[in-house]
């Protein structure tokens, strides 16, 4: 007679749970956010932080490209030049949103401004068009081309960005996932001008360069998210809900009131802004090399989005 030999039943292996204290800090920073949506949130987080990174990089470097160029004296026509460009463009803009899907449009809008800075970083190396070409003009229409795509980029992309991560999440996770989103664009933030501080080791083209390759590698990342999270896509696509008169009411009140609060905001974006271009002067004075415009404008970018980060 044999004996039965009993076989241990090994058990499967519990699942394993961060300690207590890094729950709370999880919680307190993001909410009940499910473990499902991290990943998620973290793609499109590394989307966002791209595009501002970029910006800001090629923000750090278009005052000292254009002055060299163009000239300073020129710099509140080009602001101006580039309010007038942003209507055609959100014109184009809303024609592609009607015919062509949001995940496309970081196809074309991040591959078109990806290849357009490629381009601006060769002509810059362009003998006589460049930043080696001679005095100053407004006749030297490489400055204007370079001030003008770098404040148009950002002014598409970001409420493009936000179009599409509001049309996936719903109002929980919006809740708890945003401020993660927004949290890694603060790192771009910092992350841009730190490269720009370094434009004398770098090189200004290079800078360039490397924001042209960036914003080339936004539309993998978002072709990887929409095969990863082929729902997110058919969320996308499904209309929102239509808005009846009262919530029109409501919303016209309410724009009507932040209207009124922004009266001291846009006031205090006018000496912000003479202030700046005070600053952007004396800075022309004191420095004949633009790559050490660069760097003070890095150090700037590096300390008011640090600020922001801390306090936010």
């Amino acid at each position: 007679m044999t004996e039965s030999v009993d076989t241990p039943v090994r058990e499967s292996p519990r699942p394993v749970t961060p300690p207590p204290a890094l729950e709370r800090v999880r919680r307190a920073l993001w909410g009940d956010l499910p473990r499902s949506e991290y990943a998620k949130i973290a793609l499109l987080a590394a989307v966002f932080l791209l595009i501002v990174g970029s910006y800001w990089l090629l923000r750090t470097l278009k005052d000292a490209i254009f002055m060299k160029i163009t000239g300073r004296l020129l710099i509140p026509y080009a602001k101006m030049l580039s309010f007038a460009l942003m209507v055609p463009l959100i014109l184009v803009y809303q024609r592609l949103v009607d015919v062509v899907e949001k995940h496309q449009l970081f196809y074309i809008l991040c591959g078109g401004y990806g290849a357009l800075f490629l381009l601006l970083s060769a002509a810059l190396a362009v003998p006589g068009w460049g930043l080696d070409g001679g005095p100053p003009g407004a006749h030297r229409l490489l400055g204007w081309a370079v001030y003008l795509a770098v404040e148009s980029f950002a002014s598409l992309t970001v409420p493009l960005f936000w179009s599409f991560t509001n049309s996936i999440f719903d109002t929980n996770s919006a809740k708890s996932g945003f401020g993660l989103i927004v949290w890694g664009a603060q790192f771009g933030a910092i992350a841009g001008p730190t490269l720009s501080r370094y434009a004398s080791s770098f090189g200004i083209l290079n800078l360039v360069r490397i924001a042209g390759l960036l914003i080339l590698y936004v539309p993998v990342l978002i072709a990887r998210f929409v095969r990863r999270y082929p729902e997110a896509r058919q969320r996308t696509l499904a209309a929102g809900p239509a808005t009846g008169a009262r919530e029109g009411g409501r919303r016209r009140e309410r724009e009507k009131e932040r209207r009124s609060r922004g009266e001291g905001t846009k006031r205090g974006e006018v000496r912000g802004t003479i202030r700046e271009e005070q600053r952007k002067g004396q800075l022309d004075v004191q420095c004949s090399d633009p790559t050490a415009i660069s760097h003070f404008m890095g150090g700037f970018g590096q300390w008011t989005n640090g600020l922001t980060l801390v306090f936010s």
